[in-house]
Order: C-alpha cells, then sequence, then structure tokens
C-alpha cells in the first residue's frame, strides 16, 4: 500500500519569499537607476566644464560595482583648467560612491600621471595605489578631502628646471573644512595634515641626508576669510596679512639619525609672532647642531660648548 503525501508550504513562507524576490528586483532597480544618474552626471560636468574654462575627457567610461558599489571607470582622463593655469592626465581613472549616497566619492587613478602647475611646478610619476577622497556636507559642499600615494615615484620639476625625484612608500595628505560650522561668520576653519614614511629625495640636499624615514604634521587654520582675487602663489607675509591664524599640533621628523618629534598648540598669528607652546623631543643632537653649524646658524665653535640637561 503506497500513500501520495503532498506538501504546501504555509502562506506566511510564500509572501515572505515574493516579498525578499521583490526587494531583490526593486534594489536592482535602484542601483541601476543609480549607475545611470553617475554616467550622466560625469558626462554633464564634462559638457559643462567647456563654458568655465575647464576641459575634462576621457576615452571610454564602464559602470560596474553591483550590488554595494558604483565604480566608473574612465579610460585616458585628462583635465585642463586654462583659468588655474593647471592641467592632468592618467592612464585610468576609477570614480566611486554609494549607490543610496553620493555624499562620499572616491576618485582612484592608475598608471602612470603627470600634473602641470605652470611654470611653477610640474610633476610626473606613478604610485601603485593612489586616491583622492571627497566627503560633501548637507549642502553639497566639499567638507573634507583626503589624499594618498602607496609606493610612489615621482619627478618634480620648478621654475629652476632642476629636477627633484622623490619615492615613499606612502605620501598622503588629509584636509578637513569647518568640522563643528561650515557657515561660520568669521571665516571658515581647516585642519590639516600631511604624512609620508620611507621617502628618498634626489636632486636636492638635504641637511641629514636623502632618506626620511618619517615625516608627520598637522597644522590647524582658525577664521580664515575667504580668498577670492586672490594669487593661488601667495607668499605667508600675504597670507598672515589676511588675518589666518596658523597652528602646529603635531610634528614628527625622522631622518638620518636624527628623530624630531613635537606635540603642542605653538601659533603663528597675523602679526607674525609665535604663541603658545610646542614641546619638542631631540633625537641625535649631535646632528642637529653639526647641521646648523654647516648652514652658518650658529659659529663653529660653539658646537663643543652646546650641551641640553634633562630631568
Amino acid at each position: 500500500m503506497t500513500t501520495n503525501v503532498s506538501w504546501m508550504p504555509p502562506r506566511r513562507l510564500v509572501w515572505i519569499v515574493a516579498g525578499i524576490a521583490l526587494a531583490i528586483l526593486a534594489y536592482g532597480l535602484w542601483w541601476r537607476h543609480a549607475a545611470g544618474l553617475l554616467q550622466e552626471t560625469l558626462i554633464a560636468f564634462r559638457s559643462a566644464s567647456v563654458e568655465q574654462g575647464v576641459k575634462a575627457n576621457w576615452d571610454g567610461m564602464t559602470v560596474s560595482g553591483f550590488p554595494f558599489r558604483l565604480r566608473a571607470k574612465l579610460e585616458n582622463p585628462s583635465y585642463e583648467n586654462k583659468l588655474g593655469r593647471m592641467s592632468w592626465q592618467a592612464k585610468g581613472l576609477t570614480v566611486e560612491t554609494l549607490p543610496w549616497s553620493l555624499s562620499q566619492i572616491s576618485f582612484m587613478a592608475h598608471g602612470p600621471q603627470t600634473i602641470d602647475l605652470g611654470p611653477q611646478l610640474a610633476v610626473a610619476g606613478e604610485a601603485k595605489e593612489s586616491g583622492v577622497s571627497l566627503l560633501f556636507d548637507g549642502n553639497g559642499l566639499p567638507k573634507q578631502l583626503d589624499v594618498a600615494a602607496k609606493y610612489a615615484d615621482a619627478e618634480l620639476r620648478g621654475q629652476d628646471g632642476q629636477p627633484i625625484r622623490i619615492k615613499g612608500d606612502v605620501l598622503a595628505a588629509h584636509w578637513r573644512i569647518d568640522p563643528e560650522d561650515g557657515n561660520a561668520g568669521d571665516g571658515r576653519d581647516y585642519d590639516a595634515a600631511v604624512n609620508g614614511t620611507a621617502i628618498v629625495l634626489s636632486g636636492v640636499e638635504l641637511p641629514f641626508g636623502p632618506n626620511v624615514q618619517d615625516f608627520r604634521l598637522q597644522v590647524s587654520l582658525r577664521g580664515v576669510p575667504a580668498l577670492q582675487g586672490v594669487d593661488g602663489a601667495m607668499d605667508l607675509a600675504s597670507w598672515r596679512a589676511l588675518g589666518a591664524p596658523l597652528t602646529i599640533r603635531n610634528l614628527t621628523f625622522v631622518s638620518g639619525g636624527v628623530d624630531v618629534r613635537g606635540v603642542g598648540d605653538l601659533a603663528l598669528g597675523s602679526d607674525g609672532t609665535l604663541q603658545g607652546q610646542l614641546n619638542l623631543t631631540l633625537g641625535g643632537f649631535d646632528k642637529i647642531v653639526a647641521a646648523l653649524s654647516a648652514a652658518g646658524a650658529i659659529p663653529a665653535e660653539a658646537k663643543s660648548t652646546l650641551f641640553i640637561t634633562s630631568t
């Protein structure tokens, strides 16, 4: 005797499975819409930039990254700003963001790159990994910028035509605008930091040799006025005249047996005077004294009489 048993899933389970399937379908449609929006935004930027004296172009574009990323890959991208006398080109560029939020956008360049800043500076080089990350506030204005390059090899050429070559395992910079209030009436506030490790410089003489094992600098600018109409090649005196206090909060420099580390709030005011304090820890003091003597900052006979006591 055989008995045939047929099993029917509960109605609730059917609705759950159907709901999941509809959610996946709806998200897929939304991702496709967001991908199209990203593609249209880049194309619109390329078209609109011509009116602003900017020329942006690329040979081809593909969009991928489903399901959790939007990733547009541009082939042979180039950028030229005639007003700012700047141009840039690379072998490839990846623009990446999230499908549900465009508040953070990352740009990652691939292959050799060249940057021309007019007669002041030209840079040509390559990095294994290099990228720029932008974070926007609720008004669509940039509030944070991060730049990083790993295993970079670049050549800098200035007005004198003398090339300077830089190699580094890590070269990075961080720039944050108005962390508390993006619309401060007394000017904008900035936090900036740069750091590098295993840096080798060629074509320039450094007092402690061409190798810099570690370099870090963190500064803050408070109440910076708008810079409309101010030439980008501003000297320090002009910057101070604008009323921008500069505060050094952290400093690290390790090179050729010299180790300098500082923490504090040493401020350069708009009147050019130093205020506050920066607590320094020095290593390799004999090398520092020798470098100061070679540079003429202290008399040669003073080298044997300088000493530091610590408690």
